[in-house]
């Protein structure tokens, strides 16, 4: 697990940028972050990442009938992402969106 050290500011630095990537490629067509492609993973361990993440960014899993699809997937939308990790970096600083 990797740890960084940040100060609050260039946590919160990090937050706005995080925040502001997350609008800008939201609105953005087919941008998608292939897990499998873009960090060199095998298949098999890239779709179980994709997983773990889409369930960390959505908090539950996907209904059973969409998850036997969804399990296949090495896809993950990067706006969701930068919330996933913009969220993370909140909780480490005991931040709220609003006080970042």
């Amino acid at each position: 697990m990797a740890t960084l050290t940040l100060t609050d500011d260039e946590a919160r630095i990090l937050v706005r940028l995080l925040e502001a990537a997350a609008n800008e490629f939201s609105n953005h067509g087919c941008n998608d972050f292939n897990v499998e492609t873009e960090l060199r993973l095998p298949k098999e361990r890239a779709i179980a990442l994709a997983h773990e993440l889409r369930v960390s960014m959505v908090g539950h899993r996907v209904a059973d009938e969409e998850y036997a699809e969804e399990q296949q997937s090495v896809y993950l939308m990067d706006w969701m992402l930068y919330h996933l990790f913009k969220a993370k970096v909140l909780a480490a600083i005991g931040g709220t969106p609003q006080g970042a």
